[in-house]
């Protein structure tokens, strides 16, 4: 019965999202109750055990998902993301135009939503063709698959934030450093993909001649707001067996909440005027809003899950070691190919997750980790018409429907499918 009920459960949410599209947060709200009744549980205390699960997740992810997308909204607003964006090129000159454009993707798509960013950044792609005489859907690729894998994989990106909370992760640290690394491989690739493509429709030449904007401030004034809480994060990972007092500023300074928060601090003061008005911040909460309404309700639905002996479910089914890892990514594969939203994919995989970790072998902070990784490229595996991003990618690229399909549908899906044997290998030798 409770097998029936987590198939139902599953079918009920893609065809609400895809087919219906009807918005997630009602359809996990659904998905909750009914799974709650299902299981036996009476209708007031699946209405508690939601409005726990609700409460609980809104309470751990909250601040960080605002202020992650207040981050990524002053250094859009700010123009920050443009100069990053310029001189990365101006440092990446001797590698070939699609490999640049790759990585002005890997880095800017980090603080700011995929689509916010390619919209920002497709200009860049018109400019660059004509100075270096690349064709110009072969950069549109390279820049939607760049921006692509950070997206899924590095927080403080809403998706990779939300799934870490959900599982429990204490270590975030270590998913950034694990899900940079990913997410480079998985950016190399859709700029290999894009190489390749351009040699079919041109010839590649490395960039010459680009003509810089006039923009205020410099790189490293540009990009500090991004990398002092990545480096705060992260260091609270290396640093962890500090002593004496240090110890609780390092404890303190590395929380989420506070790297972000000083991130966003000193984007303001770098920003100087061009921030001054409070419109950033209705536009940052409601980037931010919606996604974390979504993250709360897959924790009540996580909360839910718990109720079904997973254990008793998986019992005598073997899975050897690292193989364990696939399953989280058909899922999170399942749910993007079927409704389109990466984000919601990740939430909702890492929900349904939450009580296979144990049975699976995958409680650890590093189990937790690759979990992550894994529904993390699952939920770019693929990305095609019912999903936004496709569509901004054709329209703002350039790119007819059958071409978007033709080359962002099968890039997405070649990084979703090394994604994967990545993550199996990797997971083999760390777990």
């Amino acid at each position: 019965m409770e097998i029936a009920a987590l198939v139902i459960t599953i079918i009920w949410i893609i065809i609400g999202t895809s087919r219906m599209k009807w918005h997630p947060f009602l359809v996990l709200l659904i998905a909750a109750f009914a799974l709650a009744l299902a299981v036996g549980t009476s209708a007031l205390d699946a209405l508690l055990l939601i409005n726990e699960g609700f409460g609980k997740t809104m309470t751990r992810i909250g601040l960080i998902i605002l202020l992650g997308a207040m981050l990524g909204e002053i250094l859009e607003k700010g123009g920050a993301t443009e100069i990053i964006a310029l001189h990365i090129v101006k440092m990446l000159k001797k590698l070939p135009t699609t490999y640049a454009m790759s990585l002005i993707g890997y880095v800017v798509a980090i603080p700011v939503f995929c689509d916010a960013a390619f919209i920002l950044l497709s200009p860049l792609t018109k400019s660059l063709s004509k100075n270096a005489r690349v064709n110009g859907k072969a950069l549109t690729v390279a820049l939607s698959t760049g921006l692509f894998a950070p997206h899924v994989l590095i927080p403080p990106t809403p998706g990779p934030l939300a799934a870490a909370a959900t599982l429990g992760l204490n270590e975030l640290g270590m998913l950034i450093i694990a899900g940079g690394v990913l997410s480079l491989a998985l950016v190399l690739a859709g700029g290999w993909f894009a190489t390749r493509m351009n040699k079919q429709l041109s010839s590649t030449e490395a960039i010459e001649n680009i003509e810089m904007p006039v923009v205020l401030g410099g790189f490293w004034k540009a990009i500090l707001p991004l990398l002092l809480p990545l480096i705060l994060i992260a260091g609270g990972t290396s640093f962890k067996d500090a002593q004496g007092p240090i110890q609780l500023w390092i404890t303190t300074l590395s929380k989420p909440e506070a790297a972000l928060a000083i991130g966003v601090v000193v984007a303001l003061l770098i920003s100087g005027n061009e921030m001054t008005k409070h419109s950033w911040i209705k536009n940052a909460l409601h980037a931010g809003g919606p996604v974390l309404l979504i993250t709360a309700m897959g924790g009540a639905l996580g909360g839910v899950l718990k109720l079904i002996d997973v254990g008793a479910m998986l019992e005598g089914i073997a899975v050897p070691g690292a193989f364990a890892l696939v399953l989280p990514f058909v899922i999170s594969a399942v749910l993007k190919s079927a409704q389109g939203s990466s984000t919601v994919a990740i939430i909702t995989t890492a929900s349904m997750m939450l009580p296979m970790l144990g049975p699976l072998g995958l409680e650890s902070e590093l189990g937790k980790v690759w979990t992550i990784l894994s529904l993390g490229v699952g939920a770019m595996t693929v990305s095609h018409a019912n999903d936004s991003y496709f569509w901004i990618v054709s329209e703002m690229g350039g790119l007819s429907t059958e071409e978007a399909f033709k080359y962002h549908t099968r890039a997405t899906a070649l990084q979703g499918a090394l994604g994967l044997v990545l993550v199996v290998l990797s997971g083999w030798l760390v777990l």
